[in-house]
């Protein structure tokens, strides 16, 4: 009977060990799953909207952040701003104290490569407005309104990281230039100042909704955006190839 009862028991030990061995197995990365966006003053025939044919400064303003479900309504023309970000994850995530969040921004990890899903929808199109340094000047932006597609980031991993800074997340594009090279086409946004910015986390199985910029030129080839150690699949785009060359001296 004590050989019965031994027997049962490591019968039973075994099908425990084999439900967590099979429990701890990799998932499959899950897609962006679909969601309903609305997108508000997309109509850019009327207005001076440009594609984009020179470097640009890397100003990708978050239309909207948070949870994936439901209905979501964005505006090119109103980006959301850095409190209104710190707000939400105050709201959502129950800190004990509201100091935490200050305390995060000094100390996020970077996403790798298996840590987020992107995605850009080039079937809808609308204006932004931005604000470019102009050549050789130390105060003051150049204001453009250009033409963009959304894009829409998700964090699949299971722990935060870091994404953005102000409310801009920290994207470089990436392009192939003719000697078959993967080189930079955009460049990091220079602040004047930096007092009150913070860098801030973007949480598991949340979104971040912001506009790539729609490029034109004769040069066809293939793009990819760096995130950090994140580097997305690539897409086709046509560019100048002077696109390859930094419009100022200080980014070179």
């Amino acid at each position: 009977m004590d050989l019965n009862l031994n027997q049962n028991l490591f019968s039973l030990f075994f099908v425990a060990l084999l439900t967590q061995l099979f429990a701890c197995k990799e998932q499959p990365k899950e897609e962006i799953s679909e969601f309903q966006i609305s997108y508000k003053n997309v109509d850019h025939s009327k207005i001076n909207t440009i594609k984009y044919s020179n470097q640009i400064e890397s100003v990708f303003e978050i239309l909207y952040f948070g949870s994936k479900s439901g209905r979501i309504e964005v505006d090119g023309y109103q980006p959301i701003l850095q409190h209104q970000i710190m707000e939400y994850i105050d709201e959502t995530q129950h800190f004990s104290h509201p100091a935490i969040i200050f305390y995060l921004s000094r100390r996020l990890p970077f996403p790798h490569q298996d840590d987020l899903m992107v995605k850009i929808d080039s079937s809808l199109s609308y204006p932004i407005i931005i604000y470019q340094k102009p050549i050789n000047s130390f105060m003051g932006r150049n204001k453009d309104t250009i033409l963009t597609n959304p894009l829409i980031i998700e964090n699949v991993s299971d722990q935060f990281y870091s994404l953005i800074t102000d409310n801009q997340v920290n994207i470089i594009i990436q392009a192939i230039n003719s000697k078959g090279e993967w080189k930079d086409i955009s460049h990091p946004y220079k602040r004047f100042c930096g007092t009150g910015i913070m860098s801030l986390p973007l949480f598991p199985k949340e979104i971040i909704i912001t506009s790539i910029p729609v490029f034109e030129g004769p040069f066809k080839t293939k793009a990819r955006l760096k995130i950090h150690e994140y580097y997305s699949e690539e897409f086709s785009i046509q560019v100048k190839e002077d696109i390859f060359i930094p419009r100022y001296n200080d980014y070179q």
